[in-house]
């Protein structure tokens, strides 16, 4: 199994959710620095660095929430603005557990898109 591994900072303005930056799978720590840098930021209603692993055996895609604002409720995916009818499993903690709290927020399969 191959997995390709990104981070994704992801910042909330007038309630909308948008990318601000990408980082490779190495730069978890630039990626986790550079959202708390926005969190402060008074612009800026909120902050997620999700944590993105592909497999490309199984062409899947899973996220998980390794940073986010106070402000935020614990297990709030955020949504990105994705298709809301789309299927979401429950939540599952990060098998990794690459920070304490980790949440995956999506999996998602070629056939689900």
């Amino acid at each position: 199994m191959v997995q390709q591994v990104d981070y994704e900072v992801q910042v909330q303005q007038y309630g909308r959710w948008s990318i601000h930056a990408r980082f490779a799978g190495h730069e978890r720590d630039p990626a986790i620095e550079e959202g708390k840098q926005l969190d402060s930021l008074p612009s800026i209603e909120a902050v997620k660095v999700i944590k993105e692993v592909f497999d490309t055996d199984t062409e899947s895609t899973a996220e998980f929430v390794v940073y986010k604002s106070a402000t935020l409720k614990s297990g709030s995916s955020g949504n990105s603005g994705g298709n809301s009818s789309a299927y979401t499993p429950p939540l599952h903690p990060d098998p990794e557990k690459t920070s304490p709290g980790s949440v995956m927020i999506r999996t998602v399969a070629p056939g689900n898109l």
